[in-house]
């Protein structure tokens, strides 16, 4: 966990010294950042187990740090919920709630002054906050890559983005989420 939290903090770093070395303003736009709110779809595949998808929540904030004209690095910080739900007969649902902080690579392709479309790439960094789970053990740390497509229409911000986890959680399954987002761009 060291390690991750020492590249996000480098990744952070370098992308304000890039905006830092833009003397000449060649960027049509600033920093700014933007609240969001929306739903996710979470599973967790593992060997031999049945698990099907959970519905959950997710709100946060996130701000754009301009790396030219078109690209932007775009950190932020969630409460998202998590899980997944057993197909088998017990329905047991495993509830598993993190703080949040994504890190995405923005290609903004701007189709007119009001909206753009925005494609992503990066990776999460998660913390288990309040895992509700009976008869099991799951780890609190999760992290893995993840990739969206997101609408900014004036200042209104739509998108979807879905989390490829890699930590293995418990009996070798790996979270998975698709989340969608509404937000507001400040």
């Amino acid at each position: 966990m060291k390690h991750s939290l020492f590249i996000l903090l480098m990744l952070l770093l370098s992308s304000v010294a890039v905006l830092a070395q833009n003397t000449e303003n060649k960027t049509p736009w600033h920093p700014s950042w933007a609240t969001r709110v929306g739903f996710n779809y979470s599973t967790m595949p593992a060997d031999a187990l049945h698990w099907d998808w959970r519905e959950g929540a997710n709100f946060g904030i996130t701000v754009d740090l301009p790396l030219g004209t078109e690209w932007a690095a775009r950190p932020g910080f969630y409460y998202t919920m998590k899980g997944y739900k057993s197909s088998l007969n017990d329905k047991t649902v495993w509830k598993l709630n993190y703080l949040e902080i994504p890190l995405a690579f923005v290609h903004k392709i701007r189709i007119c002054n009001i909206f753009n479309v925005e494609l992503q790439i990066g990776s999460y960094f998660a913390y288990g906050v309040s895992p509700i789970i009976r008869n099991g053990h799951v780890k609190r740390f999760d992290w893995g890559p993840n990739a969206g497509l997101g609408f900014n229409i004036w200042h209104i911000y739509l998108g979807a983005t879905y989390d490829f986890g890699v930590v293995s959680l418990i009996n070798h399954g790996l979270n998975q989420c698709f989340m969608t987002n509404i937000g507001y761009v400040f």
